[in-house]
């Protein structure tokens, strides 16, 4: 007579009555084999070159661990025959950016989508494949912001967290990203007796050991050297009696060298390192930040080689970068109030290189363009908005570069041919020539200059004579004004 078998993972034989006469340990050994295999074998299931839905053979399935290997090249969907129970442990130890899942070929009832990276123990009743336990598990590696997958938790080394900073080098403009100062830096209330910091009140970020302190009457260098809650130790010794807004910016004093990206500690005179700090030091690259890393290795950016040098850490109050959408090439921060209404928005171009602001923009301090700095509206400058640049005529050649200023002072100290290079079509320059003690200085004109009725002047003579130079550029020429003999 025929056998038949269990219906779930064991697949146990129940041989007919009167089967197996004389050989019964064959059925009783195959079933202690599957009873075995079921509670602690091992299978691994390798997924190159498949892009199909796959049913678990027998082999497949009845081990306890089943552990995928390989680099996937699809979504795949892995089905328990219909009605097949049990429970498993799974280990996704795939590659490449698809999912697997796990499935009853039975139909209707739930399935469950294992992380890559994730081991997690799954149950099935014969038709929902669920997690034995419904507690999630960590996905991805250490430092990885967790999200739900499928109902699992996963993570991405695009999105992390280290020393109180989520970074997020490629975050898209479909969403709101609400946030407080980074607990490196903080703005806070206080007063200083001594070597004692007392806060009073905390508005934004978090005080911590290391934080270079600034404010009106507080010694340029404060940095807090110990302490908690709302007293700290600070150094030097000074005092700020009145209770004063102060700003703490996270600080360290490092030896280090830099490889390609790849930043080595070799000593730490103060501070510590976090990501997100500004680095600065002899030959140190302009903005050159810490992006990840931990202890006496670093990973920053832009890449650069530097032999071991003294350098800087630092860090403001926080910041955001955004990455340009690649499909339609802009990045948005869209500016939210409390009742959660748009405001205002800045718009980046990454095409064209032009920051569009729908609201008006005001800066405290200074506001720095690496490119072309393009306003449609009107502005209003509380302070000066260019800076002069000092040069003098002492050879043949004089060029000033109007890409660095819009005002220039020239000391006259020999003959010499001017020229400007770099202009904007619309920028207006401002250059004050003054003889020098011999005085007599004679100028050579740019042949693209135009002077009102066509007459081209010349400079003052006397010693220590000034003369002062207006010229707009039209793309082209520059009309030009020479006002003579200021006194």
């Amino acid at each position: 007579m025929a056998s038949t078998y269990t219906t779930n993972k064991a697949h146990l034989e129940e041989p007919a009555s009167g089967d197996y006469v004389n050989t019964w340990a064959t059925p009783v050994n195959n079933n202690m084999n599957a009873v075995d295999n079921c509670l602690g074998g091992s299978v691994t299931i390798n997924v190159v070159g498949i892009t199909t839905t796959q049913t678990f053979t027998l082999a497949q399935y009845q081990p306890l661990n089943i552990v995928f290997s390989g680099t996937l090249s699809a979504n795949l969907i892995y089905q328990l025959p219909s009605g097949v129970g049990g429970f498993w442990s799974i280990y996704n130890n795939t590659s490449g950016a698809y999912t697997i899942t796990i499935a009853s070929a039975t139909g209707g009832g739930s399935s469950l989508a294992i992380s890559q990276g994730s081991r997690v123990a799954v149950l099935c009743d014969g038709t929902n494949v669920l997690l034995f336990n419904n507690t999630s598990v960590a996905g991805g590696s250490n430092t990885q912001v967790q999200y739900n997958v499928s109902g699992g938790l996963s993570g991405s080394s695009l999105f992390t967290y280290a020393n109180s900073i989520v970074n997020a080098p490629n975050l898209y403009s479909a969403g709101i990203v609400q946030g407080q100062t980074s607990a490196l830096a903080s703005s806070f209330s206080a007063t200083i007796t001594g070597t004692t910091l007392t806060v009073s009140s905390v508005s934004s970020g978090a005080l911590d050991i290391g934080q270079v302190i600034s404010g009106s009457g507080v010694t340029a260098g404060t940095i807090i050297t110990g302490g908690s809650g709302t007293s700290w130790v600070v150094s030097p010794s000074q005092t700020v009696s009145a209770v004063t807004a102060m700003t703490g910016t996270a600080y360290a004093s490092i030896v280090a060298s830099i490889s390609s990206a790849t930043l080595t500690v070799n000593s730490t005179a103060a501070g510590s390192l976090g990501i997100g700090m500004m680095l600065s030091g002899v030959g140190v690259t302009s903005g050159t930040r810490i992006t990840a890393g931990s202890g006496s290795s670093w990973t920053v950016t832009p890449a650069q080689t530097l032999a071991s040098v003294s350098m800087t850490a630092t860090t403001s109050a926080g910041g955001l970068q955004l990455q340009a959408d690649s499909v339609d090439n802009f990045a948005y921060l869209n500016i939210i109030n409390n009742s959660g209404n748009q405001v205002a928005n800045l718009k980046w171009d990454a095409s064209t290189g032009i920051l569009t602001a729908s609201a008006a923009l005001t800066t405290i301090g200074t506001l720095t363009a690496s490119g072309n700095f393009a306003v449609s509206g009107v502005s209003t400058f509380a302070q000066a908005y260019t800076t002069p640049v000092s040069q003098t005529a002492s050879a043949a050649f004089l060029t000033l570069n109007a890409a660095s200023s819009n005002v220039f002072f020239v000391s006259m100290a020999s003959n010499t041919t001017l020229s400007i290079s770099s202009p904007q079509s619309g920028q207006t320059i401002n250059v004050t020539f003054t003889q020098d003690a011999t005085g007599s200085r004679v100028i050579t004109w740019p042949s693209s200059f135009i002077w009102p009725g066509g007459v081209v002047p010349v400079l003052s003579t006397a010693a220590n004579a000034q003369d002062l130079l207006v010229a707009t550029y039209n793309g082209t020429k520059w009309f030009a004004a020479l006002s003579k003999a200021f006194a």
